[in-house]
Formats: structure tokens, C-alpha cells, sequence
């Protein structure tokens, strides 16, 4: 693979990271999208996530981080920097549709602009958030709330003509589920048009983690999400580990494994039966529960509760500094 990447692009700087198992490959900002199609067309790279950093403070720039996973496993970093006077760069997601909303979150924040993204609104923040202030930009004060700014609410996009009728549901809703306002447009039964705004919950997290100990900072991560609270927690004490080149004894990445599968097993089951309910299943929804229930006993009996996480935290309450996005 590396081989292939030299050949095919030989000013790129490739080079190996043995303790995090990836191969970090730098390459110049405007060759981002032929870099990563060529990765995910002959190699069938799959994207895993795609984020942004603000390393100004360093003499860098803006890093730009695509993360590809190949067939057997081995991790791929495609990596770029962007110049803090020109905060642009050429958008992946005209060649891989995957990094759609990676892409538009790293627009709202870090102010990094995809040019030639086909979807370029904003999805994190909302539109009463004021524009030019990038809440993952270091020199953005987290401590301070945000005024907010008046704002048009628009029609849905690309849905016209007789007939056509608007359906707004949430961002309210009568299960217990994180708000979302979905925007329907269609006729009848026939749906043209999805509009789906999410992110209300949005507490800024990662601006809250900055600069804090690790302690401080594995309680916030076990609470980003109760159902996949253990996933989290994990996620982060590996990149803690292969920071510091640690190596968990058998012992600890056996017991993780045990309890991620407990983890993953009610969740699933939990889905299923939501799939049922979308569907008017009640016989999947009731059938569901019961095994969820039966499965949440055994996180209790292997782990003391029926979520697999979330100790009782020695600071208090675990308050996000500042305003919520």
C-alpha cells in the first residue's frame, strides 16, 4: 500500500507509526481529494472519521485528519495542513460521499471551508449562533456564554410545485430520544425531501476537555452517551495509551472485551426492537424488551449496574463551562 501510494503520488511524505499501527501519509492540501479516491478505490479503504485541529499555537496550521481502515485491518491516515491565512481546502466528499458531515463539522468548528462541498449549511451549530466564532478554535473563550442572533427560518430546499406539503416533526418528541427537528416534504404518502436538524444536545465536550487531567477528562467521555458509555471510555484511554506507548496486560484488554460485548449485545437487541416499533411490530417491540432487560441483568451481575460505565464522579457535577452550542 505504501508502495502504491509512493508510485502513484511521489511528492507525498509517507511515513510509519509503529505504536498506533498506522501508516500516516502527508500530502499537500489540494491533493486531499485524489489521495483519498485513490486510497478507497484501489485499496477498497473504508473512512472511519474524519476530524480537524487547531495547531496554530504549535506553528502549524489547521490539521486535517481522513482515518481509513483497509480490509485487514490496518489503519491509514491521510493527513494535510491547512494555511490559517487561507482557511480553505478542497472537498473530499465529491469523490467520498462518507465524509459529508465530517467535512461540514469541521467547517462549523473550526471555520475551515470545503470548497465544492454540495452540501455547505451548517450542521452542528445553529443558525442563531453568531457567525465567525468557531467554538474549537483555541483562542475561543468556552468559559463565556454566546450571544445569539436573530435568523430567518427557511422553506425546505428543493421541494416545489402542486401539492407539496411541509411536515415539521420535533425537535420535541414523545420518547425519550435526543431532539431532532425533521422537515418533511412530499405529497401524500410520497416523500421527495428529508431535512433532519440534530445536534441540540451539542455541550461542547471537547472544548470542556482541553488542557483538563485525564481522570477529569475519562468521566466526561463516560458520559457523552449512556447506552455506549464503556465504548467511549475505552476509545479514549487506548489514544491515552498509544500516546504514552502503554501497553495494557491481557488481563485488562480481555475484561474490556467481555464488557464492550455486553455493551454492544443490549444495544443491538435494543435497536431491533426500535425497528419494530417503526414498523408497527408490537409483538418485535415486547419480544425486544424482554431480552434487553434480561441482557442489562447480566451487565449488573458482571459489572455491579446495567450500564457498563459510569462511575460516580469525585468533581461534583459534571458542568460544560460556558454555554452549550
Amino acid at each position: 500500500m505504501i508502495e502504491m501510494l509512493r508510485g502513484r503520488f511521489p511528492e507525498r511524505v509517507v511515513e510509519r507509526d509503529d505504536v498506533a499501527n498506522a501508516v500516516r501519509v502527508t500530502v499537500p492540501t489540494d491533493a486531499l481529494p485524489e489521495t483519498c479516491a485513490a486510497l478507497a478505490g484501489e485499496r477498497q479503504a473504508r473512512l472511519v472519521v474524519m476530524t480537524g485541529t487547531d495547531e496554530r499555537e504549535r506553528g502549524r496550521g489547521y490539521g486535517l485528519y481522513y482515518l481509513f481502515t483497509l480490509p485487514a485491518g490496518e489503519l491509514v491516515s491521510i493527513e494535510a495542513q491547512v494555511d490559517p491565512a487561507r482557511p480553505t481546502f478542497p472537498a473530499v466528499t465529491r469523490v467520498l460521499p462518507a465524509a459529508h458531515w465530517y467535512e461540514r463539522e469541521v467547517k462549523d468548528l473550526l471555520g475551515l471551508d470545503p470548497q465544492g462541498h454540495p452540501d455547505p449549511r451548517r450542521l452542528v451549530l445553529h443558525d442563531d449562533w453568531p457567525h465567525g466564532s468557531h467554538p474549537l478554535r483555541k483562542d475561543f473563550d468556552g468559559r463565556r456564554a454566546v450571544a445569539r442572533e436573530p435568523h430567518a427560518h427557511g422553506a425546505i430546499t428543493g421541494v416545489h410545485g402542486e401539492g407539496v406539503m411541509e411536515v415539521p416533526v420535533g425537535p420535541i418528541h414523545a420518547g425519550i430520544i435526543e431532539p431532532g427537528h425533521f422537515r418533511f416534504g412530499g405529497v401524500g404518502e410520497l416523500v421527495f425531501q428529508l431535512e433532519a436538524r440534530l445536534f441540540y444536545t451539542h455541550r461542547g465536550i471537547e472544548k470542556a476537555a482541553e488542557g483538563a487531567e485525564i481522570d477529569r477528562v475519562l468521566f466526561l467521555a463516560e458520559r457523552l452517551c449512556a447506552a455506549c458509555s464503556l465504548s467511549h471510555a475505552v476509545a479514549y484511554s487506548q489514544a491515552i495509551e498509544a500516546l504514552a506507548a502503554v501497553v495494557p496486560s491481557m488481563r485488562a484488554r480481555l475484561i474490556r472485551s467481555v464488557l464492550l460485548e455486553l455493551e454492544r449485545l443490549y444495544n443491538h437487541i435494543g435497536d431491533i426492537a426500535n425497528l419494530c416499533a417503526g414498523a408497527a411490530l408490537q409483538l418485535g417491540v415486547y419480544q425486544g424488551g424482554i431480552l434487553k432487560e434480561r441482557l442489562q441483568e447480566l451487565n449488573a451481575s458482571a459489572g455491579g449496574q446495567v450500564f457498563t460505565a459510569q462511575r460516580k464522579s469525585p468533581y461534583g457535577p459534571l458542568r460544560v463551562p460556558g454555554q452549550s452550542i
